[in-house]
């Protein structure tokens, strides 16, 4: 697990279906972010891999995109919350 402020928050499942995956945030045109979401893993049951094959996880990841993009921007600033990082599980902040 990884996070740095205003750059990245990456991440490895511990139990559960295993996934893992990162999300990147970099300035783009003046006052925008451009966020890059990467995300992998492994269907197990017959009906996740069918969900896959057919697109059904993509579309729910794309919805949850855009369910944190409208959520943010509603905010309309930052939080203040806590602006620590992690690298490799150790927490300094």
């Amino acid at each position: 697990m990884r996070q740095i402020p205003d750059q990245l928050i990456a991440w490895r499942s511990t139990s559960g279906l295993r996934n893992e995956g990162e999300v990147r945030f970099n300035k783009a045109a003046e006052g925008k972010t451009r966020v890059t979401l990467t995300m992998s893993w492994e269907p197990e049951s017959a009906t996740e891999k069918a969900g896959d094959w057919v697109g059904f996880v993509s579309a729910r990841i794309r919805a949850d995109v855009d369910r944190f993009k409208n959520f943010i921007e509603s905010r309309g600033r930052e939080t203040g919350a806590w602006r620590g990082e992690i690298h490799a599980g150790s927490v300094s902040g």
